[in-house]
């Protein structure tokens, strides 16, 4: 997981992400568990969403602070999905693979939260599982890892096998067989 000090970096001010700490204590309140669990997915899903739209519009510390946000939560809630799928996407952020791997991302970062994600692969969709070891090809294939990258584009391919018209929706609507073919051609390692 990131460590304190990268989440203070997300934020810009170590301020910043100690207030984010203490929002879920708030939120709960007096709700029982189960209903906690439910808000707290919900919180955590809409914080993804929002960091997909402020990356849109060019604000990376914003997008940052959201996922952060959201993997605090998932670690709160101990819900291992909601964790791994946030990780997806803030390790997009910290790698820039947005851009291909931009000259401000760290790969390495990255590439850890990929792992972290693929790690909680038992409780993701398929397509989920399919981005993940996708974006692992393509990071590796920056890292001029060609043997990696084949073996993670092979994990994309079994997963995408498995994805039935039911998984299609939300952040994943568009993992096809020829989505996959793009992360292969960007890739490179093939």
């Amino acid at each position: 997981m990131v460590d304190s000090e990268g989440e203070a970096l997300a934020f810009g001010r170590p301020e910043d992400a100690a207030a984010v700490s203490e929002l879920p204590a708030i939120a709960w309140g007096g709700f029982d568990r189960g209903v906690a669990r439910r808000l707290g997915a919900l919180l955590g899903e809409t914080s993804i969403v929002a960091s997909r739209l402020w990356s849109a519009v060019g604000d990376r510390p914003m997008a940052l602070a959201n996922c952060v946000y959201a993997r605090r939560l998932a670690d709160q809630l101990q819900d291992p999905a909601l964790g791994g799928i946030v990780r997806i996407f803030e390790s997009n952020l910290r790698s820039d693979a947005g851009t291909l791997i931009g000259s401000d991302g760290d790969v390495v970062i990255g590439l850890r939260l990929l792992q972290e994600a693929a790690a909680v692969g038992e409780f993701l969709p398929p397509a989920a599982r399919a981005r993940i070891a996708a974006e692992q090809a393509q990071t590796y294939a920056v890292l001029e890892m060609p043997r990696e990258c084949r073996e993670a584009l092979a994990i994309a391919e079994r997963a995408v096998d498995d994805v039935g018209e039911g998984d299609r929706t939300g952040l994943f609507s568009d993992w096809t067989t020829a989505r996959l073919r793009v992360y292969e051609g960007r890739a490179g390692c093939s």
